[in-house]
């Protein structure tokens, strides 16, 4: 008999303990499980480059030095078309109309399908609304239920 209740009280304390664990990892779980905010690409695309580009070069004694060079390369600027509506497109996530500005182009023409943007050198970029993939649609068969 005392065997049994030493082998009952030994089994509580493992249960409320293993509840107290589990109270403290759900409460962890619940702390790190909140949403947390991305970074799209084109924010991405906007940050400088981190890394220092250095070069070889004299110094007006003629000693050899490395010095800093400044990235002169251009960033690219990335455009995602994914939807026309009543002459307002949206791009990159953000709803534009003709003439507004967007990362440097202005928008020039928004179609049914496409819209035409120009930047300050008049480079003009072209964006197409994608047919989208019904592929995996079955045609004819009976869909009222």
């Amino acid at each position: 008999m005392k065997r049994v209740l030493a082998l009952l009280i030994i089994c509580s304390g493992v249960v409320s303990a293993d509840e107290n664990l589990t109270k403290k990892i759900d409460s962890i779980i619940d702390i790190i499980s909140h949403a947390t905010p991305t970074v799209s690409k084109t924010e991405i695309s906007k940050l400088d480059d981190p890394f220092m580009k250095m070069e070889s070069a004299k110094s007006s004694s003629g000693e050899k030095v490395e010095v800093y060079k400044p990235s002169t390369k251009k960033k690219k600027v990335y455009f995602t078309l994914h939807t026309i509506i009543n002459k307002k497109a949206r791009i990159n996530g953000q709803w534009v109309t003709e003439g507004d500005i967007l990362q440097g182009y202005q928008v020039m023409f928004i179609g049914t399908n496409y819209v035409k943007l120009k930047n300050k050198t008049n480079k003009e970029r072209s964006l197409v609304l994608n047919k989208p993939d019904n592929s995996h649609i079955q045609k004819g068969g009976n869909n009222d239920k």
